[in-house]
């Protein structure tokens, strides 16, 4: 049902430390309004800078997370609202010109050291959903 899907686009970005994911986080959100996009509740406050709104974030590496159910994956998952026109993202306020098109991306962030086995992770996940 494609009225259910939320992204098409997916990234993985592998970073070293939690403090780079944090730092990460702190990068998107410097350029993210929140997810009532309202200016009050605006992680930016200038509607200039923005570029994304948060639709929603899993944080799986939450210590009341309970890993059981990935099967000890973790990971941070952010969905990101972007608007673009000709190829080119374009800021929020853009976002109800003509011609600009607004689509989900997922952003999942992991640690490095993850990288090496989530092939084999991926695949085990895979058969046991």
């Amino acid at each position: 049902q494609p009225s259910h899907l939320t992204d098409i686009i997916r990234c993985r970005v592998f970073l070293i430390d939690f403090q780079s994911i944090l730092n990460f986080v702190k990068a998107i959100r410097s350029k993210a309004f929140a997810p009532d996009g309202s200016s009050e509740n605006a992680l930016v406050h200038d509607s200039s800078a923005c570029i994304f709104k948060f639709c929603g974030v899993k944080n799986r590496f939450s210590p009341g997370y309970q890993a059981i159910t990935s099967f000890g994956f973790r990971d941070l998952q952010m969905n990101l609202e972007v608007g673009f026109r000709d190829g080119r993202i374009v800021s929020c306020p853009e976002w109800s010109d003509s011609g600009v098109k607004r689509h989900i991306c997922e952003v999942q962030v992991l640690l490095q050291v993850d990288r090496m086995d989530l092939s084999d992770r991926c695949s085990v996940y895979g058969e046991l959903r």
